[in-house]
């Protein structure tokens, strides 16, 4: 069954995996903070293969010391406040990479209660 559907805010953020916000690999960290923001879900994906600002297209290789793909975190919320927190900190630990931003329909699925 498909409740009502809220409105909310998709925000993908695409880096490299040797990227470091701080310490930490920028995936632990952008996850971290979102975690701590609130942020209603997020998940983390690394690219079999692609390209960025560079143009140069990188390959995933098995035992390769300079493998640097990308891969691209995906959070969703409904609050705007949390997305521009996010970002502002984004800009502070990840500067010149590329963020997206798509208004998303929200529909929470649920099981129809079995009738007794």
């Amino acid at each position: 069954m498909l409740d009502e559907f809220e409105t909310g805010i998709q925000l993908v953020v695409y880096f490299s995996q040797n990227d470091h916000i701080g310490s930490s690999l920028a995936v632990d960290a952008i996850l971290s903070k979102a975690l701590e923001l609130g942020f209603d879900g997020g998940s983390a994906f690394r690219a079999v293969e692609g390209f960025g600002v560079l143009h140069r297209l990188e390959r995933g290789h098995l035992l390769s010391l300079d493998d640097d793909r990308g891969e691209m975190v995906v959070l969703v919320d409904k609050e705007e406040a949390k997305v521009r927190d996010l970002l502002e900190w984004l800009k502070m630990g990840l500067p010149g990479r590329l963020v997206t931003l798509t208004n998303v329909s929200l529909a929470h699925l649920t099981r129809k209660p079995s009738p007794s």
